[in-house]
């Protein structure tokens, strides 16, 4: 019985672990790029928080320049960028 525990607990132990995937770099939407040293780098971990800004000549017209890495995918991007 101890036994059946155990692989029980070791199999969802594998599940567990095995769920958290890194995300590949992000694409952001027209005329915005990614901030700070993220642009640097080609994959993300799980829960990796990155912020996009308008590209020179653009204004934030609305929406969270923010994204997150869950189970191996961004969440939506609402940054909307339009000219000056």
């Amino acid at each position: 019985m101890f036994v059946t525990y155990f692989l029980l607990l070791s199999s969802l132990g594998l599940v567990i672990t095995t769920q958290a995937q890194d995300c590949s770099k992000p694409a952001g939407g027209d005329n915005m790029g990614l901030k700070g040293d993220d642009i640097l780098l080609q994959t993300f971990p799980e829960g990796k928080k990155v912020t996009f800004a308008c590209d020179v000549g653009y204004v934030t017209a609305g929406g969270s320049p923010s994204i997150t890495c869950t189970a191996g995918n961004w969440t939506p991007l609402k940054l909307k960028c339009e000219s000056e």
